[in-house]
């Protein structure tokens, strides 16, 4: 009975799935999720934190939670039980999978954008903290998930107060580093500065967030960091040379990048406001409109997010 509810959980039969967690199978039980290589296998929730509304989730987690603890019961434990609910619920919520980066559930809202879904986790006991990469991951959503994104990155930093000057990482970069590499709009970004990133921070490689959106070509990214008060001349540490966003965006022949740049440059100089790519170049799902501008970023940015993610 515990493989047939994964085996629901993994064809969206949630009704199914739900229905035999309820009479008492196992949550436990996992199977491969037919995308991946090495044994990667999951269970039924994440399953349906990837694929099912939150009100599945929320009653998969109960049913799921009272089995356990009927389980333990059974065996003799003697303890309270709201108290035995409350340490399966953390145990269980905050167990990593086995995909080698050790992904927790509320990795995988994080990953699908889903506010809802994140704050069931969290009312069950899922610790966001429990992976410190969190905020920097919303990142990797922003162009597809948006303003869902957005919000988990928001909940993340009011209410479990995740760091907006750190990625954890080995690089030294910050979350606005990570929203530059990833193409992110200044919506996004600017939930990271209304509470204190810089957006003139430097990486160990004296790389600011501008240099990571001009190399990447991100002409929406590297837009929103002018419009934000980037600095635009300084060189980077990455070589003996040093290298700064501009250079880094024509060595890599992203010339509308490099334009916005020169522009920027050049209205700086002149003493005039700093005003970005013309509003015509960007749509409301932060896309640049010209043709080509965004096509070599859109296929870095999403191998990135789908096969580095921590």
């Amino acid at each position: 009975m515990a493989t047939d509810l994964v085996l629901a959980a993994r064809n969206q039969d949630w009704e199914k799935m739900l229905e035999l967690s309820k009479k008492g199978a196992s949550v436990d039980a996992e199977v491969s999720d037919g995308y991946n290589f090495g044994g990667y296998t999951r269970n039924a929730l994440k399953y349906a934190v990837h694929d099912a509304d939150a009100k599945v989730v929320d009653e998969l987690i109960k049913a799921g939670i009272e089995n356990k603890v009927d389980q333990r019961i059974k065996k003799g434990d003697k303890g309270d039980k709201n108290k035995l609910m409350e340490e399966e619920a953390k145990k269980w919520l905050n167990t990593q999978d086995n995909s080698g980066t050790g992904l927790l559930p509320i990795s995988y809202a994080v990953f699908r954008g889903d506010a809802d879904i994140f704050n069931v986790l969290v009312k069950h006991g899922a610790d966001p903290k429990k992976n410190n990469r969190l905020l920097c991951n919303t990142a990797r959503r922003c162009r597809y998930e948006g303003a869902n994104v957005k919000e988990i990155a928001r909940i993340l930093i009011e209410k479990h107060g995740f760091d907006v000057h750190t990625c954890h990482d080995t690089f030294g970069d910050t979350p606005l580093h990570e929203a530059a590499v990833y193409g992110c709009d200044q919506d996004f970004m600017q939930v990271l500065t209304s509470k204190g990133a810089k957006v003139n921070a430097y990486n160990k490689s004296a790389q600011s967030p501008l240099h990571k959106a001009a190399g990447m070509g991100s002409a929406v990214a590297v837009t929103a960091l002018i419009e934000l008060g980037a600095e635009l001349e300084k060189a980077d540490n990455s070589s003996p040379i040093g290298f700064t966003p501009l250079q880094l965006a024509e060595g890599k022949q992203f010339e509308y990048v490099a334009q916005l740049l020169r522009d920027a440059i050049k209205e700086k100089k002149s003493g005039k406001q700093v005003a970005g790519a013309p509003k015509s170049t960007t749509t409301a799902g932060a896309q640049a409109t010209v043709p080509g501008a965004e096509k070599t970023t859109s296929i870095a940015a999403r191998k990135l997010a789908l096969f580095d993610w921590p």
